[in-house]
């Protein structure tokens, strides 16, 4: 795909190098987990503003599908997110976690996507993506690269 394509969930799918070797056991533990961050997803998205008494918003239904399309993508990936949460920034973070190393993507309902790395061995990084094939596809490479060293 080119550069400027707009993201679309079979559009990422179909990208080449998305494709990764798993044995059946980490597969079969992909497939259990994988309904429950739908399910978790599906009670943030019941969140109203000020969730967390703090005045947050309540993560927009278009921030939702953003979040609910890229945990598709982290399955393609071979990387299972160890929650999804609700943003206090008004939105919805992916999290991830091996062993000492953290990495998240946090889509805002501004429209901000943010991606993060930080463990106890390196120092934290943060930036910024857009809602295109090239910029999904590389933070997932690197944050898979950066959760197995």
């Amino acid at each position: 795909p080119e550069t400027n394509t707009v993201f679309s969930f079979m559009q990422l799918y179909t990208y080449g190098g998305a494709t990764t070797e798993r044995d059946t056991k980490t597969a079969t533990l992909d497939h259990i987990r994988y309904p429950a961050l739908l399910s978790e997803l599906d009670e943030i998205a019941d969140l109203q503003d000020n969730w967390d008494t703090y005045g947050a918003e309540a993560p927009s239904d278009h921030t939702i599908e953003y979040a609910r399309d890229m945990l598709r993508q982290c399955i393609v990936f071979g990387l299972i997110p160890v929650d999804v949460i609700p943003s206090g920034e008004g939105g919805v973070g992916i999290a991830f976690r091996k062993t000492d190393r953290y990495a998240d993507i946090e889509f805002l309902n501004n429209g901000s996507i943010l991606g993060a790395t930080s463990g106890d061995d390196v120092e934290p990084d943060v930036w910024s993506l857009q809602w295109r094939v090239d910029h999904l596809t590389s933070a997932l490479e690197r944050i898979k690269s950066h959760l197995t060293p």
